[in-house]
């Protein structure tokens, strides 16, 4: 154990006591309360987050994985990756200093923002943060002032028209700049080691990381003829958190690795890196939730434009941190939702309390502050609605 974690970080359940046991009890002692406020909270199943480390070694065994700080920055999920060996993606200054406080070395954190400040790009250098991404002159205009010494990763574009987020849209160099980024870092004496891309959130053909890491090795190519040393692959991330996505992560593994033993055979040399967010922290987390209000809207009123014929709501589309619980009465057609249902299916429900993993949320225990979660999605109500936390492996 590297001594990230003391026990103070987590709380021991018996064996065989799971995620919605605890909520049962915690939820029935808020219930009960007669004095004081009754906040939301999140619950953080731990165990889920290392099961889901050890399915990604053993899919991806070639491949070194880095969490993603700004999907769930809760202290006690940055301890336990910490504890488990992994490295760390950091956006800004504020993500750098909060995993180099829990002891993060600079080695394992990668400054991976493409839109960097300047004051930001100093407090790397200043702190030992090396490994820094580029994807156009300007940032590397900026790199060669503030941190001369840094080593650069070139983001590629790639083809995400598939994805939920379309990340190449405003993120990544096509193939015809990238000769002329990498002259430019050589003009500057400037050393760019490396490639990496993301094909955003939930793209349903992984032939799209096939493709992506064929256009990477184009892109070593080139840089290995301008005299870089290129040395590092950045798979980015994407990965699905949840059972039931688009594409399951077997079969995104599979199509990986076969383009690795393609493109980037194993002994070349290439150290093979991912940013992985969502995938680890999405079934972990059960956010519990005080219904306040409730307005049902009834598929048969007369005087409604725009009637909605089915009965079925959506399906449910995972958020980066959460999965949820809520409880509340009987209703027929009623739902908690965001975005909202045509109005013939919505229904009006209000939250009392807030919290989420954040800088300063506590994930083990209810009633601190944090961020409110990305969304909360979907859920039909019965007598009881209950989404429990599930993993991929």
């Amino acid at each position: 154990m590297a001594g990230y974690l003391s026990e103070s970080d987590f709380v021991m359940v018996e064996e065989g006591f799971s995620t919605a046991d605890l909520l049962e009890e915690l939820t029935l002692g808020a219930s009960q309360a007669t004095t004081g406020e009754v906040a939301a909270f999140f619950v953080a199943d731990l165990g889920a987050i290392v099961r889901k480390h050890f399915c990604f070694l053993k899919r991806l065994p070639r491949v070194r994985p880095f969490y993603a700080v700004k999907c769930n920055s809760s202290p006690g999920v940055l301890k336990v990756l910490a504890e488990l060996g992994l490295g760390f993606s950091c956006a800004n200054k504020a993500e750098m200093e909060l995993v180099q406080h829990i002891g993060v070395p600079a080695s394992k954190i990668i400054y991976s923002s493409p839109c960097k400040q300047i004051a930001q790009i100093k407090y790397a250098a200043k702190n030992g943060v090396r490994l820094l991404s580029f994807d156009n002159e300007m940032e590397l205009e900026k790199v060669v002032k503030s941190h001369p010494s840094a080593k650069m990763v070139l983001c590629i574009a790639t083809n995400d028209s598939h994805s939920l987020s379309h990340l190449s849209f405003k993120f990544g160099a096509s193939l015809k700049s990238c000769r002329h980024l990498l002259e430019n870092a050589k003009k500057s004496q400037v050393d760019v080691v490396g490639v990496s891309f993301h094909i955003g959130s939930d793209c349903p053909d992984p032939k799209a990381y096939s493709q992506s890491i064929a256009d990477a090795r184009l892109v070593f190519e080139m840089g290995a003829e301008l005299g870089h040393r290129m040395q590092i692959l950045d798979l980015g991330g994407g990965f699905p958190g949840v059972e039931g996505a688009k594409v399951r992560f077997e079969e995104i593994s599979s199509v990986i690795n076969s383009a690795l033993d393609l493109y980037f055979p194993e002994g070349c040399g290439v150290d093979i890196l991912a940013k992985l967010g969502r995938y680890y922290v999405t079934s972990a987390f059960t956010l519990a939730v005080s219904i306040i209000s409730k307005k049902e809207v009834f598929l048969d009123q007369p005087g409604r434009e725009g009637r909605c014929q089915r009965k079925t709501v959506p399906p449910r589309r995972p958020s980066c941190t959460t999965s949820t619980m809520a409880c509340m009465e009987a209703s027929t057609q009623s739902c908690l939702t965001t975005p909202a249902l045509p109005p013939c299916c919505r229904s009006r429900v209000g939250l009392q309390g807030s919290g989420a993993p954040g800088h300063t949320g506590g994930v083990f225990s209810p009633g601190k502050p944090g961020r409110h979660p990305d969304d909360i999605r979907n859920l039909v109500t019965e007598k009881r609605v209950n989404i429990r936390s599930q993993t991929n492996c």
